[in-house]
C-alpha cells in the first residue's frame, strides 16, 4: 500500500534564502574611515605646493621621463647636475637645503652656500626671495658654489673662511678664532687694503670684491707676541776687520743668538 506523505506546519514555515547578500563595508568595520578617491582633494583641503608635497624638490631618477612633464630648472654643483621641479614658490634656500639632503652630497657642504644666475656669474641671488621674481625661470640653470676669503691671521698663516654677503665682518673673527691660536676677539681688527672694517658691518655693506683678501691685525702693535717670528740682526762688517771683531759687535745679552750665527 503507497503511504501519502503530509507537510507539517514547520516545513511549510521556511522560505528561501538568496545565495548572498550584500553587506556594506561600512557596517562590518564601523571604525574605518573611507580614502578619497587617488589624485583628488576633500572638501575643506587644500592642495599642497609642490615643493612640500615632494618633501623635495630634487626629482627623483625613477621619476624622469621624457614627454610633458612638470616644470622643471638644472641646479650645477661641482660635477653633478640636478633637476629640481620648479614653482613661483621656489626660493634658493630651498633649492639649497634639498641638495643639502640629496645621498650624493654632504650637508656641511652647504653650511655657506649660495646661488648665482646663469647670466652673471659675480651676482648672488637672493636666498629667500622667490626665483621668478629674481629672473629665473622653468628651463634656466643656476650653479651651487661657496665663496671664501682669503684672511691672513696675525701671525701671517693664510686661512680660506667660506662666508655670505649677508655676513657680518665679526663671522670671520669668529671662525678664525676655531682654526687659529689667536687672543680675545675683542684684541683683533680686520683690514682690507689697508682700512679699517667695521665688524658689526655686514659683507655686503664694505664694497668688499668677491672672494677678498683681508688681513687680521692686533689692535696694539706695541705688545709681544709668542708666535711672532724673531728677527735676526744684521751683521755689517769693514774691510780689513777680523773675524773676531765681528763678533765682538754682536749683541751679547741673549746668547741663543750666538748660538744661531755660529751654526
Amino acid at each position: 500500500m503507497a503511504t501519502i506523505g503530509t507537510v507539517t506546519t514547520q516545513d511549510s514555515s521556511q522560505e528561501l534564502l538568496p545565495p548572498f547578500s550584500h553587506t556594506p563595508l561600512s557596517e562590518t568595520d564601523p571604525g574605518e574611515a573611507k580614502r578619497p578617491a587617488r589624485g583628488r582633494t576633500t572638501n575643506g583641503e587644500a592642495r599642497t605646493p609642490l615643493y612640500v608635497e615632494d618633501s623635495t624638490v630634487v626629482i627623483p631618477k625613477k621619476r624622469r621621463y621624457r614627454g610633458a612633464s612638470r616644470q622643471k630648472i638644472l641646479v650645477q654643483w661641482r660635477n653633478l647636475t640636478f633637476p629640481c621641479y620648479y614653482s613661483d614658490l621656489l626660493t634658493p634656500a630651498t633649492l639649497i637645503e634639498a641638495i643639502a639632503r640629496n645621498p650624493l652630497t654632504s650637508p656641511e657642504n652647504f653650511a655657506k652656500a649660495i646661488l648665482i644666475p646663469p647670466n652673471n656669474l659675480r651676482a648672488t641671488l637672493h636666498l629667500h626671495i622667490p626665483l621668478h621674481t629674481q629672473g629665473i625661470g622653468a628651463g634656466d640653470t643656476v650653479t651651487l658654489v661657496t665663496r671664501h676669503a682669503k684672511v691672513f691671521d696675525p701671525y701671517s698663516v693664510q686661512h680660506f673662511i667660506a662666508y655670505r654677503e649677508d655676513d657680518i665682518i665679526l663671522c670671520f673673527l669668529a671662525a678664525l678664532r676655531d682654526i687659529s691660536p689667536i687672543p680675545l676677539l675683542s684684541e683683533l681688527v680686520v683690514c682690507h687694503e689697508g682700512l679699517l672694517l667695521d665688524p658689526t658691518s655686514r659683507f655686503q655693506d664694505c664694497h668688499l670684491p668677491q672672494e677678498p683678501s683681508l688681513h687680521v691685525r692686533f689692535r696694539s702693535h706695541s705688545e709681544v707676541h709668542p708666535l711672532q717670528e724673531p728677527v735676526v740682526p744684521e751683521i755689517t762688517s769693514k774691510a780689513g776687520d777680523s773675524l773676531a771683531d765681528v763678533w765682538n759687535t754682536l749683541p751679547l745679552a741673549d746668547s741663543s743668538w750666538v748660538n744661531l750665527l755660529k751654526t
